[in-house]
């Protein structure tokens, strides 16, 4: 009922710093000064440094302390935090986080020279995020301190050469704006708004040629991509359907799990958990989520909330079924499978995956990739499931994914969004008055009075909507919707755009008329929550660089 835009299921902080083990830098997050753009386009790059040397796998022991070191560090006990960090550095483990964390912990105990050692060790082992200092106020000594300046443009520098030397966005040839066709005061704005919003980075693409890159406060590093990792799920899925693997989308879910076969579950297909139409229940928040070991086993052991097929609701439980389905009709890890079917023939190399305490991956989030490989994504996905001519995908899968889903809310499809011209919504009093007599609280119903009657586009309603409801109260009144057989009106023209959407407004945006591919990420420390940098105005901006 509030829509499939990720936007709307912005996760909690706290939860999300410790899955990601980033509490450092979430918890510790300020708004700061706002970031210096960086405009990279067809400029020179430093040469590629050496790869840095390999070090020895880290042991079972330090890999297991780095999750402890966190905590002691949300525990604000810094000192303690440090010498589990450094302990399980010295036992092999080389993570960003881990750097992170431990450069975090020593400014935290007010050593900027202990600091800079941290972050040494991270340039060293090629671990290059000079923007997490920038976003962090643990860092803020740090910042102050005159060796900041030549030790950021020395990690930029190193972030550069690190990204050719595993080949990001190679393959996109640079081109100027004016040669592609692409309005210069457009080009502006986007790029203006982009910084204003707190981007941590912006890719236009027009026909497979890379009008710019901008970087703001930063060089190019890999950002977690949040709920658009649903959209990345979904070509996984349609490259097993490819190859064979899985035989149709309307396969019941037991098939790979079957504890399923029995009862009402059995009804579940594919399709339902890439529509969001399991009704598996769920909550609006992901809380639930994070606090389990095995985001697959919490998936299976859902009671059903609502009959499989009839109701839309944006589901993170459901999804996170997909990775282990994938896994299991193709015999190999989903990251493997993901990396060598589909990756590999992009030529994209810098990812990482996030998984659970049971070592499935996440399929709602998790996926860290440079914004420039995102844009590669892209160009295969507006040029069929084809990169440069030879086959990724075939283009039947394309159109399946990108065409509404379901027909309960034609903004979704599967598990890639559909940006129309014109998409407005009015809720009729009529409907409110029909919801009531199905559940609806008399107060809910009196909360809704300001949006009555009255159209508008789309995202404006629910950000109305929003604001009026609680999430519970939201799923209220999608129930007594639901249950009276009415629903808002909705209209819709002129879909534009299919987009991969995340949490704090992660964009890559696919317009196929217009030839244009665009990316807008934001890594999380920037985030502020709110319509200040979830950048609703992104596909509307893009939209307007080209002239149809």
């Amino acid at each position: 009922m509030d829509g499939p835009y990720k936007r709307r299921m912005r996760l909690d902080a706290r939860v999300r710093a410790g899955v990601l083990l980033l509490s450092g830098l979430l918890s510790c997050a300020s708004p700061g000064a706002g970031p210096t753009a960086s405009p990279v386009t067809a400029r020179s790059t430093p040469a590629p440094a050496a790869p840095a040397p390999a070090p020895a796998a880290a042991s079972a022991e330090a890999a297991k302390l780095v999750p402890i070191a966190w905590a002691r560090l949300r525990a604000k006990d810094a000192s303690g935090a440090l010498e589990l960090f450094a302990r399980a550095w010295e036992g092999g483990a080389r993570d960003e986080q881990l750097v992170f964390g431990a450069a975090c912990a020593a400014a935290s105990t007010g050593s900027v020279s202990k600091t800079f050692e941290w972050l040494d060790r991270e340039f060293d082992a090629g671990l290059e995020r000079v923007s997490w200092t920038q976003q962090a106020s643990c860092f803020a000594a740090v910042l102050a301190d005159p060796r900041f300046a030549s030790w950021a443009a020395r990690m930029r520098d190193a972030s550069e050469a690190r990204a050719v030397r595993l080949h990001v966005g190679e393959g996109l040839a640079p081109s100027a704006a004016a040669a592609e066709g692409i309005d210069p005061v457009a080009l502006q704005t986007l790029v203006a708004e982009s910084e204003r919003a707190r981007s941590s980075a912006l890719v236009v693409v027009h026909d497979g040629k890379l009008v710019g890159r901008w970087y703001f406060g930063g060089g190019p590093h890999r950002i977690e991509a949040m709920s658009a990792s649903k959209s990345i799920v979904a070509l996984a899925v349609a490259a097993a359907l490819d190859d064979g693997r899985i035989p149709s989308l309307d396969t019941p879910v037991s098939t790979w799990f079957p504890e399923w076969k029995q009862g009402r579950k059995q009804k579940i297909t594919l399709r339902m958990l890439l529509n969001h139409t399991s009704g598996l229940q769920a909550d609006r928040t992901t809380e639930e989520i994070y606090a389990s070991p095995d985001f697959v086993q919490l998936a299976l052991a859902a009671e059903l909330e609502d009959e499989p097929g009839k109701r839309f609701f944006y589901n993170n439980k459901a999804v996170n079924l997909l990775p282990e389905i994938v896994a299991r009709a193709t015999g190999r890890p989903f990251d493997t499978y993901v990396r060598e079917r589909l990756l590999a023939r992009l030529g994209i190399e810098d990812v990482r995956f996030m998984t659970d305490g049971a070592g499935h991956v996440h399929g709602m989030a998790g996926f860290q990739v440079q914004p420039l490989d995102l844009a590669k994504i892209g160009q295969m996905f507006l040029d069929g499931g084809t990169w440069k001519g030879k086959p990724v995908l075939a283009r039947s899968w394309i159109e399946e994914l990108s065409r509404p889903g379901q027909s309960l809310d034609p903004g979704c499809g599967l598990l890639w969004w559909i940006h129309y011209g014109t998409d407005e919504t009015v809720l009729e009093p009529a409907s409110v008055k029909a919801a009531s007599k199905h559940g609806l609280p008399a107060a809910i119903a009196a909360k809704l009075q300001p949006l009555e009657g009255k159209s508008m586009p789309t995202r404006e309603f629910r950000r109305k909507l929003r604001a009026l409801l609680a999430g519970a109260e939201r799923t209220t009144l999608s129930k007594a919707l639901a249950d009276a057989g009415v629903d808002q009106k909705r209209t819709i023209r002129d879909p534009f755009a299919f987009a991969a959407e995340g949490s704090f407004g992660q964009y890559l945006l696919v317009l196929p008329k217009a030839r244009l591919v665009a990316v807008r990420m934001i890594d999380a420390g920037q985030a502020k929550g709110g319509s200040s940098t979830d950048f609703d105005d992104f596909a509307t901006l893009v939209r307007a660089l080209v002239r149809n």
